[in-house]
This record gives C-alpha cells, structure tokens and sequence, in this order.
C-alpha cells in the first residue's frame, strides 16, 4: 500500500522532515466507518518500526521571488512541458489536508520575505475545528501584508464566531478572490480532492482563466 504526501518543513535538512497527514480512525466518519486503510496504520507505528519512503515527486518547484517552475505533467494542455510563471497575483485554493503543498510554498515566499507576489489563500474545510495549520497560516498572514487567508467551512454552528466564508468553495466565491481573469499575470493554484479539483478546474473556465493560468496537484 501507498501514498503520496507533501513534506511541510523543515526544508533543506538531511536527517529528517515532518508531513502533513490526517488520521482517519474507524466510526470517525460515517463516510468512512473502518477508518483510512493507511493513516491509522502509521499512527501505531512503533518505536524502530520501518516504512518505505521514496521521492521526491516534483510538479511545482518554488524558485524564489515569486518565480515558480511548474512541470505540467497532470494539466489538460501541453502535459510534457515546463512552464515558468512570475504571477503578480496568486490564488491558492486548498480543501482539507490539499493544504499541505500550498502551505510550503507560502511558508518558503514568507521566509524569505517575498513583497512583490500579491498571494489569497481560499482554505475550506467542513467545520472550523477541521482547519489545519491555521495558527501558522494565520502567523504568515501578519508577517507579510501581501498574504490574504480566507478560511470557508462548510457550515457554522449557532454560537460560533465566524468572519470567513460559509459554504462550499464555489463559483462566487472563486470569483471573488481570483481577481481579473483578463489579466496574464493572475494565476491559480487548486489543492484538494478529487471532487473539489474537478469542480473548481470547471468554475476557472467559466470565468475565462486561460488553461495556462491555473494548475491542480
């Protein structure tokens, strides 16, 4: 058994890293009553237990200075091609633990104090305990002024206090953070599952983004 996940830091170090994964456990999630068929397996991994890791399986490659080299390999044009892009505005849109490659690349224009990239984070998740990662996103967001976070779930309870969005990640919503579909040096990022790449791959066409101007991992 396989599966792919993002490394999130720290980046550069030979000796270890740290990944972002979600455990599913059996009768969490009616969806999925006997729980993941991997996660729950490496929750219990003992001490000096072994698993197989390989990689590094590069599609988005961060450069530097809001420069990044995307190899095209699962877009819908042009799959054997690189393309280089220098956006002055990027929309990142992520659902659940799609955040994690997302997350890497804000954290990388963060640290080393990228200004000229405008950047918005649309982040859904189901319900504002599922949000992962939002106190270090919500750190980067004051750090840098030019980062926008916009958390959306899927519904809200009576008492909760809530300024982000409500609902699923849809058209509107896309629309309203995206910017100027017009203009060439606008760019989207789509991270999350299956489902959710397919219907926001979808709205980006709808509102006119060239397909060299949006990506899904």
């Amino acid at each position: 058994m396989k599966k792919k996940y993002t490394p999130i830091e720290p980046f550069g170090n030979l000796n270890y890293f740290d990944t972002l994964i979600k455990i599913y456990r059996p009768n969490e999630n009616s969806k999925f009553p006997q729980g993941g068929e991997l996660t729950p397996r490496l929750e219990n991994l003992q001490l000096g237990e072994n698993i197989l890791v390989t990689g590094p399986l590069i599609s988005i490659f961060y450069e530097g200075q809001g420069k990044f080299n995307i190899q095209r390999f699962k877009q819908e044009v042009d799959k054997d091609s690189t393309q280089i892009i220098k956006p002055s505005h990027m929309l990142f849109i992520a659902g659940g633990t799609g955040i994690a490659p997302i997350y890497s690349m804000i954290q990388e224009m963060i640290k080393e104090g990228n200004t000229s990239t405008k950047v918005t984070l649309l982040y859904g998740n189901k319900s504002i305990d599922d949000i992962i990662l939002k106190k270090e996103l919500d750190g980067f967001a004051q750090q840098n002024k030019n980062l926008q976070i916009v958390y959306a779930v899927d519904s809200i309870k009576k008492n909760d206090q809530w300024n982000g969005e409500v609902g699923v990640i849809n058209k509107e919503m896309i629309q309203k953070y995206a910017k100027d579909s017009n203009n060439p040096e606008n760019y989207i990022m789509i991270c999350g599952n299956t489902e959710m790449n397919k219907a926001c791959l979808k709205i980006a066409k709808e509102l006119g983004f060239d397909p060299y101007h949006y990506f899904r991992f």
